[in-house]
């Protein structure tokens, strides 16, 4: 997230959005975005649906998070890159 935050502007002028998924709640998600300063959306999936979805869920660190990952996704809503770390 830390790479996107620095790279915030250039997406802006490309009018591409950022957004980060995170599967811890709310009020932690909150305190996380505002620790780091993120620029951008940090949304909430507790239930872990789209983590699911999308095959991100990491079971073996802390109950169940999501694999670090970047997805561009076009206005249509194709994904048009994918990247897991």
């Amino acid at each position: 997230m830390a790479e996107f935050k620095k790279k915030q502007g250039f997406f802006a002028n490309l009018s591409i959005s950022i957004y980060a998924l995170s599967a811890d709640n709310p009020s932690q998600s909150l305190a996380l975005k505002n620790e780091m300063r993120l620029p951008f959306e940090l949304l909430c999936d507790e239930n872990r649906t789209v983590i699911k979805r999308y095959d991100l869920l990491n079971p073996h660190e802390h109950d169940g998070i999501a694999y670090p990952s970047v997805f561009l996704i076009d206005r249509e809503g194709k994904i048009r890159y994918r990247s897991l770390d």
